[in-house]
């Protein structure tokens, strides 16, 4: 079962562009669907996001969760990553064990 995270950006931002290529290989690693969606698609986001994109949230498009980063994925987002990658993980093994 594969975990999901969200970019949330705009087209035409290199700063998204440049977290987008940062996590793939991340992502690749640790069993991860990277989803991207861009705020501008509907009003209110974009008005709620404003100046704060890129931001990489865990779980699907419309998920509110904590960011885990935003803007670069430096050592520190990269660590958050891998936490939240292997606290999930677990969960979704028991998941689909049924249990």
């Amino acid at each position: 079962m594969s975990l999901d995270i969200t970019l949330y950006g705009r087209n035409h931002c290199s700063l998204c562009d440049k977290l987008y290529e940062a996590v793939q290989p991340l992502a690749l690693e640790l069993g991860l669907t990277v989803h991207v969606f861009d705020v501008d698609r509907e009003v209110a986001l974009a008005a709620h996001f404003g100046r704060l994109i890129p931001l990489l949230v865990p779980g699907k498009p419309g998920t509110m969760a904590s960011p885990l980063c935003q803007t670069r994925l430096d050592a520190p987002a990269q660590a958050a990553l891998r936490a939240w990658a292997a606290g999930n993980a677990h969960v979704s093994n028991l998941l689909s064990s049924g249990l």
